[in-house]
């Protein structure tokens, strides 16, 4: 003897397979996304958060470098620099004087 099923419940065999297709896919995508796909972005996460740390203490060295590059600088302005200017500016200076008396003297 051979089953078949009534036409009147073709429509509703056909939706109910659809249905369990459908549960079927939804499963199979929600061990795939719980065993693959999370377990990688989780993984990312953590690369990125030590990328991020790293970048900071880069940004703070390079802050702290800065820092005493610009203290460098004021010091080496305010005792290099400046007394030389100095020196320069008395040396010019008694040229000048030394220039001017030399030709006083020869009129």
């Amino acid at each position: 003897m051979r089953y078949s099923v009534p036409p009147t419940r073709r429509p509703r065999l056909s939706l109910i397979v659809l249905l369990l297709a459908l549960l079927y896919s939804m499963v199979a995508l929600e061990k795939l996304a719980t065993q693959t796909v999370l377990p990688k972005v989780d993984l990312l996460t953590a690369k990125l958060d030590e990328v991020i740390e790293q970048t900071q203490a880069i940004a703070g060295n390079v802050k702290d470098t800065t820092m005493t590059v610009s203290t460098t600088t004021s010091y080496i302005a305010d005792r290099v620099v400046s007394p030389v200017i100095r020196v320069s500016s008395l040396l010019t200076g008694v040229r000048a004087a030394a220039s001017f008396l030399a030709r006083r003297g020869q009129k």
